[in-house]
């Protein structure tokens, strides 16, 4: 299903969460809603269900205008964060719960509902715990079960309000995978809400970043790290030094965004700037290193990251001084200037 949102504006008393959301998402397409707390992530995706009604502006489902349709209607799935599970129905009835409540003159014989709940916790690898409780389930399966609950409808479109959020690490990484997977595998159109960037970047055919309520970049994962477009999408994807411009230039007044990757560390040289290694932070394939600036007009903090097959062979340790330079960096301040 194509979902169209035409100038959402949403309040709630005196707060205005959702400033005039224009955008369109195509048919398939796996999107990410990404910012936040508070930015209206939760307040878009309730309204595109049917939760919530905007106080201005328009929804569209394949052209049609959404509001139009009750929630059974606009056939959305919908997966909440803390699952959302019948505590005294099985896992079976849980997932066969939105097909039998539905109304009689849409309903399906109880044999084609059966044959439809077993494909699906076939799907999500869960059909030898169809009997079993909610409490007698992991986090991890808890989530599975709520995804095959919200596919049994068969949905125009999935929702997922954080849905990894209370899962560890592994479970995580694993559950999100199987879904993407799944998610091209039936071509549902998927909408996610998350704060956690990688997940994002992993998972999405195109990220919106939103930012108190409007939609400040949306564009593929790539595109968005590698180009960003404001100071906010700078910050909030990826770790990034806020730097003197004079380092770059001499005479240059404002601020230069340097990505952690982007910041260079090599043994030191007479004459270049120096910094303190104050911490070393292993994270994976990925050494992340925290540094203090010394010997120049700068003094700041600083934060670089480095492959770990690099670091094992510098043999650097915290209190060590290093060189430093900049290998690419964004001038928003320039690019503002060149627009107007």
């Amino acid at each position: 299903m194509r979902i169209s949102l035409r100038h959402i504006e949403k309040s709630f008393g005196d707060t205005l969460v959702l400033r005039g959301v224009s955008c369109e998402i195509e048919q398939g397409e796996f999107v990410t809603l990404l910012g936040p707390s508070g930015c209206g992530k939760t307040t878009l995706l309730r309204i595109l269900a049917g939760l919530e009604t905007s106080d201005r502006g328009s929804v569209l489902f394949d052209g049609f205008d959404a509001a139009q349709w009750t929630i059974q209607e606009r056939r959305v799935g919908f997966v909440f964060q803390h699952y959302a599970l019948f505590p005294h129905l099985s896992v079976f009835d849980n997932v066969a719960f939105g097909l039998r409540m539905r109304s009689r003159s849409t309903r399906v014989p109880e044999d084609q509902i059966r044959k439809r709940v077993n494909d699906l916790l076939q799907l999500v690898q869960l059909g030898h715990l169809a009997q079993r409780f909610p409490q007698q389930l992991s986090g991890g399966q808890k989530q599975r079960v709520a995804v095959a609950r919200a596919l049994a409808i068969e949905p125009r479109v999935l929702l997922l309000d954080e849905p990894f959020g209370a899962l560890d690490v592994h479970v995580r990484q694993d559950l999100r995978e199987q879904l993407r997977k799944l998610q091209q595998d039936l071509g549902i159109t998927c909408l996610l809400v998350t704060h956690d960037q990688d997940e994002a970047l992993a998972l999405s055919d195109r990220i919106m970043l939103l930012n108190q309520g409007v939609i400040e970049q949306i564009g593929q994962p790539d595109q968005l790290y590698r180009d960003p477009e404001s100071v906010f999408a700078m910050n909030y994807l990826g770790s990034v030094n806020e730097l003197p411009g004079r380092l770059v230039q001499k005479g240059k007044d404002g601020t230069i965004f340097v990505r952690a990757h982007d910041l260079e560390l090599y043994p030191v040289v007479n004459g270049e700037p120096q910094a303190e290694i104050r911490s070393v932070i292993p994270r994976g394939a990925i050494i992340q290193v925290d540094l203090a600036a010394v010997n120049q007009d700068f003094t700041g903090a600083l934060r670089a990251e480095i492959p770990r097959d690099r670091w094992d062979g510098l043999g650097w340790n915290r209190g060590q001084l290093v060189s430093w330079k900049i290998k690419a960096y964004k001038d928003f301040q320039r690019l503002a200037v060149q627009e107007t």
